[in-house]
């Protein structure tokens, strides 16, 4: 991880004065490899999701590039619950280029017609800033030159998914999402951006909204993953 930023006052992890992400943190940083299906969270090449998972899941394929644990984990919690867009910011294009490749990855092999993300509640937004999954599509969006555009809107407030136990979040997330229109055959295959992906249970919420609405696949990028 490239550590930009040097005027920054303090890491976003330990709080250690100068930059944003000290080098003592940045050594506890790992890559998320190799790229797993999204169901059973077997390894699976540029992170399609095994056709027997896909019996069970309406994600086509997911790539994240973090390990949501340690230092970052701790990074996102501000950026996202403190209001520091600029941590999303700093976390985005401190990325290495190498790593930034599995982009043209889904480019290549899922030929992606446009690019939306997770919704929030815009009341949530207004009080957070921002939107930190719409901020990292903006920047995707621009890197991969496809067209950015908001599908999704969540429909109601809910319980935090970071607070409801692992095995009631597809319950908590179900029927939140819903499309702002129905989707034309020439979106039928969308890049749909999170900033983290934990159980899965939101992405997969997401997706299956879309394509009850006509669209046909949907592969998932995120900056972080649990597992």
């Amino acid at each position: 991880m490239r550590l930009l930023d040097p005027f920054s006052e303090w890491c976003g992890a330990c709080g250690k004065p100068g930059i944003w992400l000290c080098l003592s943190c940045s050594k506890k940083v790992d890559l998320y490899s190799p790229q797993r299906c999204i169901y059973c969270h077997q390894p699976s090449p540029f992170g399609l999701t095994h056709t027997g998972c896909l019996f069970h899941t309406y994600v086509d394929g997911a790539i994240s590039i973090y390990y949501y644990r340690g230092a970052l984990l701790r990074i996102l919690k501000k950026a996202k619950f403190k209001g520091l867009k600029n941590l999303m910011s700093q976390l985005f294009f401190s990325i290495q280029p190498q790593n930034l490749f599995s982009l043209w990855d889904v480019r290549r092999f899922f030929s992606p017609q446009y690019i939306t993300y997770i919704p929030m509640i815009k009341t949530d937004e207004r009080v957070r800033g921002y939107n930190q999954s719409q901020t990292l599509a903006r920047y995707v969006s621009s890197l991969m030159h496809i067209p950015l555009s908001t599908a999704l809107i969540k429909k109601k407030k809910i319980e935090h998914q970071s607070v409801v136990a692992l095995n009631k979040r597809r319950v908590n997330i179900k029927n939140v999402f819903s499309v702002l229109q129905k989707i034309p055959p020439t979106h039928s295959r969308i890049l749909l951006i999170d900033d983290v992906i934990t159980t899965g249970s939101t992405v997969n919420e997401a997706a299956r909204v879309l394509k009850k609405n006509g669209c046909n696949k949907v592969f998932v990028w995120s900056l972080f993953r649990a597992r």
